[in-house]
């Protein structure tokens, strides 16, 4: 997470992540992408992820993957990424096996798997949705949009500076095979 952030301020406007909207390849650039991973960082952090913490990743390749995935480490937290090809029981087992307390999931097919197994994982607390979800029922898990997990990480602590306490022997992930 340190070399992240040395990188994106070595690099600055340099483009780094690139995603097809509406027909065309548009970038992210360094700066662009530090700052995102420093809001969804702080965002985690006001829902209540702790350093150590679990928070499953279930994304197919794009950006906020990545910004998914370092900004979990950014909260402290540790990071367990899933196949998108899961079943519900699949994630059923992770998010208990792990001790989850959260997710982050891009797909409304990918929640349509993730959503009923966070409702009966007994430590999860929140599901943040990149596409919002077709939910028709009441969960016991909070479902948050991506968008105002960002905006909720406007302002907090300096996420940069908890990152460069995490040491080399700090578990970065979970990786269930």
């Amino acid at each position: 997470v340190t070399m992240f952030f040395a990188q994106a301020e070595a690099l600055g406007d340099k483009s780094f992540l690139w995603a097809k909207t509406d027909g065309t390849y548009r970038p992210l650039d360094w700066r662009q992408t530090s700052e995102k991973v420093i809001r969804l960082a702080r965002g985690l952090r006001s829902l209540g992820i702790a350093d150590g913490d679990r928070v499953v990743l279930v994304s197919e390749n794009r950006p906020e993957w990545l910004i998914a995935e370092v900004a979990i480490m950014a909260a402290g937290a540790i990071a367990v990424p899933a196949y998108t090809t899961n079943t519900e029981a699949d994630h059923l087992h992770i998010l208990t096996n792990s001790g989850a307390k959260g997710a982050i999931v891009s797909t409304r097919r990918l929640a349509a798997k993730l959503i009923p197994a966070a409702h009966r994982a007994p430590e999860m607390q929140f599901v943040v949705t990149m596409d919002p979800p077709e939910i028709t029922q009441h969960l016991t898990v909070d479902v948050c949009l991506w968008d105002d997990v960002l905006a909720g990480g406007d302002v907090g602590p300096d996420i940069v500076a908890e990152a460069a306490v995490l040491k080399r022997t700090d578990t970065a992930a979970i990786i269930y095979t």
